[in-house]
């Protein structure tokens, strides 16, 4: 799937991921880099 640069579905996924991550692991916080170049592959296994 070709995503725009805007990406709102890209903030959509590090929303939901953002928030299993945290509940998960309190002590963690994940970050988002909007500055990055290349593919992203996103895998469920």
């Amino acid at each position: 799937m070709e995503l725009s640069r805007r990406c709102d579905p890209c903030d959509e996924l590090y929303g939901y991921v953002h928030d299993r991550v945290v509940e998960e692991m309190p002590q963690q916080r994940p970050k988002k880099q909007d500055n990055v170049e290349g593919r992203t592959v996103i895998a469920r296994t």
